[in-house]
């Protein structure tokens, strides 16, 4: 199946784009997209936390434009040197004055991305999802500026400094939503893209010689893990979740976006090839996080099938 292929009527609407925490390995979400829209497959709504909320918001302001930008984005910020040194990045963030100055950089990259666009207006419904360092719930950003709601979903501890906005203190949202499935069914979704870019992972010789920071990364992103995992499954007993992703990779070498803009691309080419007959009940379907044994047009069994399995 070649990529002009026709598949925007297989999916119950409306249709989310969930876009989830990776750090630099969001910029494969972007080579997702671009397969999806390949085959004509629009959303309805988008969801982006932490910093697949870059990708959210870059779509809310029309999926046409907004990858175009996306692609230029994360081309743009991988020749950032700011940037590319992982230890120079996680330094910065380590006093305040640097990590303001962090902030100021990516504030930058996002205004080039985003411009003065607000989400109230969008063209395609978004939502940016933060979490508030004071009650630890998710919050949810729909409304406002687009980069200030970016700056608050992917303020990765270590890299950026949370934003103060009234009486909340808003951070990663991938603290508490790395996967924010919940809220795009909230929002009204009855079926579910997942861009999942994969688990934190490397060569045995490249983890033996980790630095104590990129281990306390490392660790994070199987916390993450763990909870998008459960969360995907659980949501699955409720609509349709199709799971696009990538195998592991790191998470903080953001010199390597085109090849993981590639990966993106042949991933959901592959998954979408597979997918020919559609989705039409709840399950999760394709390649479970973290689970790159599974292919193809395979429904994933939920939790139910499962228990019911195993008490049998």
């Amino acid at each position: 199946m070649n990529d002009q292929t026709d598949q925007n009527s297989q999916w119950p609407r409306p249709l989310a784009f969930v876009l989830g925490a990776g750090m630099a390995r969001a910029a494969a979400q972007v080579g997702m997209i671009e397969s999806l829209v390949g085959r004509g497959v629009r959303p309805d709504l988008v969801v982006g936390s932490s910093w697949g909320s870059v990708n959210a918001a870059a779509l809310s302001t029309g999926v046409d434009q907004g990858v175009t930008g996306l692609r230029q984005f994360w081309l743009d910020l991988a020749v950032d040197r700011a940037w590319t040194s992982r230890f120079r990045g996680v330094i910065r963030a380590l006093t305040p004055r640097r990590s303001e100055g962090s902030a100021d950089i990516f504030r930058e990259h996002l205004t080039s991305l985003l411009g003065d666009s607000n989400l109230d207006d969008a063209p395609v419904r978004a939502c940016c999802v933060a979490t508030d360092l004071v009650s630890g719930v998710a919050v949810e950003l729909s409304t406002g500026r687009a980069v200030d709601a970016v700056m608050a979903s992917a303020a990765v501890p270590l890299l950026l400094p949370p934003v103060v906005s009234g009486d909340q203190i808003l951070a990663d949202g991938g603290i508490v939503a790395p996967a924010p499935l919940r809220q795009a069914v909230a929002l009204g979704a009855r079926s579910v893209v997942l861009l999942d870019v994969g688990a934190c992972g490397m060569a045995v010789d490249r983890a033996r010689s980790l630095r104590w920071y990129e281990a306390g990364i490392a660790a994070y992103s199987d916390l993450l893990r763990s909870q998008a995992d459960a969360e995907s499954a659980l949501i699955a007993e409720r609509v349709p979740v199709v799971v696009i992703s990538t195998p592991p990779g790191e998470l903080m070498n953001f010199r390597e976006a085109d090849s993981a803009m590639s990966a993106g691309r042949e991933a959901g080419v592959k998954l979408l090839d597979a997918l020919s007959e559609g989705v039409d009940a709840p399950g999760l379907y394709g390649v479970c996080a973290g689970d790159q044994r599974s292919s193809g047009s395979r429904r994933l069994q939920s939790l139910r099938e499962i228990d019911e399995t195993a008490s049998s």
